[in-house]
Protein backbone atom coordinates (compact mmCIF):
# COMPACT_ATOMS: atom_id res chain seq x y z
CA UNK A 1 0.00 0.00 0.00
CA UNK A 2 1.43 3.42 -0.86
CA UNK A 3 1.87 5.87 1.76
CA UNK A 4 -0.39 8.88 1.16
CA UNK A 5 1.09 12.57 0.94
CA UNK A 6 -0.69 13.21 3.67
CA UNK A 7 -3.09 11.43 5.69
CA UNK A 8 -4.09 12.64 9.12
CA UNK A 9 -1.62 15.20 9.29
CA UNK A 10 -1.26 18.91 8.97
CA UNK A 11 0.41 19.69 5.17
CA UNK A 12 1.86 22.59 6.04
CA UNK A 13 3.45 22.27 9.59
CA UNK A 14 6.61 20.10 10.13
CA UNK A 15 8.00 18.81 13.32
CA UNK A 16 11.21 21.04 13.50
CA UNK A 17 9.30 23.98 12.91
CA UNK A 18 7.37 23.57 15.39
CA UNK A 19 9.62 22.08 18.14
CA UNK A 20 12.06 25.55 17.23
CA UNK A 21 8.49 27.56 18.02
CA UNK A 22 8.02 25.79 21.43
CA UNK A 23 11.89 26.18 22.06
CA UNK A 24 11.74 29.62 21.29
CA UNK A 25 8.97 30.06 23.83
CA UNK A 26 11.01 28.38 26.36
CA UNK A 27 10.02 24.52 26.15
CA UNK A 28 12.75 21.93 26.15
CA UNK A 29 11.94 19.55 23.54
CA UNK A 30 13.80 15.81 23.07
CA UNK A 31 12.68 12.67 20.83
CA UNK A 32 10.62 10.50 22.50
CA UNK A 33 10.43 7.42 20.46
CA UNK A 34 9.56 6.43 16.96
CA UNK A 35 7.98 9.58 14.99
CA UNK A 36 7.15 11.54 18.76
CA UNK A 37 8.83 14.62 20.46
CA UNK A 38 7.89 15.42 23.98
CA UNK A 39 8.41 19.18 24.82
CA UNK A 40 8.28 20.28 28.65
CA UNK A 41 7.91 23.74 30.12
CA UNK A 42 11.07 24.15 32.61
CA UNK A 43 10.15 23.76 36.41
CA UNK A 44 6.48 22.78 34.94
CA UNK A 45 4.71 19.23 34.65
CA UNK A 46 2.98 20.39 32.19
CA UNK A 47 3.81 18.92 28.13
CA UNK A 48 3.03 18.91 24.49
CA UNK A 49 3.76 15.77 22.56
CA UNK A 50 3.82 15.87 18.90
CA UNK A 51 3.34 12.63 16.78
CA UNK A 52 4.05 12.44 13.00
CA UNK A 53 1.39 12.03 10.68
CA UNK A 54 0.69 9.22 8.42
CA UNK A 55 2.67 10.54 5.14
CA UNK A 56 5.42 9.91 2.94
CA UNK A 57 7.80 13.02 4.40
CA UNK A 58 7.57 11.52 8.36
CA UNK A 59 8.38 15.39 9.73
CA UNK A 60 4.94 16.71 9.08
CA UNK A 61 2.86 16.75 12.30
CA UNK A 62 -0.10 14.47 12.82
CA UNK A 63 -0.96 14.85 16.22
CA UNK A 64 -0.52 17.06 19.21
CA UNK A 65 -1.62 16.99 22.46
CA UNK A 66 -1.16 19.85 25.01
CA UNK A 67 -1.29 18.58 28.60
CA UNK A 68 -1.17 20.63 31.88
CA UNK A 69 -1.18 19.52 35.44
CA UNK A 70 -2.34 20.97 38.47
CA UNK A 71 -1.35 19.69 41.94
CA UNK A 72 -1.80 20.28 46.04
CA UNK A 73 -2.54 19.46 49.09
CA UNK A 74 -5.58 17.35 49.96
CA UNK A 75 -8.68 17.05 47.94
CA UNK A 76 -7.23 20.21 45.83
CA UNK A 77 -10.47 21.73 44.77
CA UNK A 78 -8.94 24.78 42.65
CA UNK A 79 -6.83 22.45 41.12
CA UNK A 80 -9.17 21.78 38.19
CA UNK A 81 -9.51 25.50 37.61
CA UNK A 82 -5.70 26.41 37.70
CA UNK A 83 -4.96 23.51 35.35
CA UNK A 84 -7.58 24.48 32.83
CA UNK A 85 -6.42 27.93 32.88
CA UNK A 86 -2.74 26.96 32.67
CA UNK A 87 -4.01 25.23 29.45
CA UNK A 88 -6.29 28.10 28.04
CA UNK A 89 -2.69 30.09 28.48
CA UNK A 90 -0.51 28.10 26.30
CA UNK A 91 -3.39 27.67 23.68
CA UNK A 92 -3.32 31.47 21.80
CA UNK A 93 0.15 29.93 21.15
CA UNK A 94 -0.03 26.62 20.16
CA UNK A 95 -3.52 27.09 18.11
CA UNK A 96 -1.25 30.42 15.66
CA UNK A 97 1.02 27.49 15.39
CA UNK A 98 -1.31 25.04 14.11
CA UNK A 99 -3.63 26.74 12.40
CA UNK A 100 -2.45 29.40 9.49
CA UNK A 101 -6.67 30.40 8.85
CA UNK A 102 -7.60 32.60 11.70
CA UNK A 103 -11.11 31.42 11.16
CA UNK A 104 -10.01 27.93 12.29
CA UNK A 105 -8.42 29.06 15.09
CA UNK A 106 -11.10 31.34 16.51
CA UNK A 107 -13.77 27.76 15.44
CA UNK A 108 -11.31 26.03 17.96
CA UNK A 109 -11.22 28.99 20.60
CA UNK A 110 -14.96 28.65 20.45
CA UNK A 111 -14.94 24.89 20.39
CA UNK A 112 -12.95 24.62 23.50
CA UNK A 113 -16.07 25.84 25.59
CA UNK A 114 -17.73 23.12 24.86
CA UNK A 115 -15.00 20.21 24.94
CA UNK A 116 -17.00 17.54 22.84
CA UNK A 117 -14.42 15.48 20.46
CA UNK A 118 -15.47 17.16 16.85
CA UNK A 119 -14.21 17.85 13.47
CA UNK A 120 -13.13 21.72 12.61
CA UNK A 121 -11.67 22.52 8.68
CA UNK A 122 -11.13 18.65 8.60
CA UNK A 123 -8.94 18.55 11.92
CA UNK A 124 -9.67 16.48 14.61
CA UNK A 125 -10.38 18.25 18.13
CA UNK A 126 -10.73 16.55 21.52
CA UNK A 127 -10.28 17.57 24.81
CA UNK A 128 -10.94 15.44 27.68
CA UNK A 129 -12.43 16.68 30.90
CA UNK A 130 -10.29 17.49 33.66
CA UNK A 131 -9.58 14.53 36.03
CA UNK A 132 -7.76 13.97 39.50
CA UNK A 133 -5.28 11.92 41.10
CA UNK A 134 -4.71 11.83 44.69
CA UNK A 135 -2.32 10.44 46.64
CA UNK A 136 -1.72 10.04 50.26
CA UNK A 137 -0.71 8.41 53.60
CA UNK A 138 -2.31 8.46 56.93
CA UNK A 139 -4.01 11.90 56.98
CA UNK A 140 -1.98 13.51 54.28
CA UNK A 141 -3.05 14.00 50.69
CA UNK A 142 -2.07 15.00 47.46
CA UNK A 143 -3.98 15.99 44.29
CA UNK A 144 -2.77 15.86 41.01
CA UNK A 145 -5.36 17.59 38.46
CA UNK A 146 -4.67 17.42 34.95
CA UNK A 147 -6.44 18.16 30.94
CA UNK A 148 -5.44 16.93 28.02
CA UNK A 149 -6.34 18.67 24.57
CA UNK A 150 -5.31 16.50 21.42
CA UNK A 151 -4.90 18.11 17.44
CA UNK A 152 -5.26 15.77 15.08
CA UNK A 153 -4.52 16.14 11.30
CA UNK A 154 -6.86 16.51 8.27
CA UNK A 155 -7.89 12.83 6.87
CA UNK A 156 -7.40 14.11 3.32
Amino acid sequence: MAVPDCFQCFPELKIPALVAKLKAKGWVCQADGPGSTECRKPNAQDLIRIRNGLARDKTLVGSVTLHTFSGGPGAYPRGQAQAVAKARADLPFLLAALFSDINTRAQVDAWLKTAAPTTIGGYGVECSRPSAISVGTGKKSITSWSIPITFSGRRT
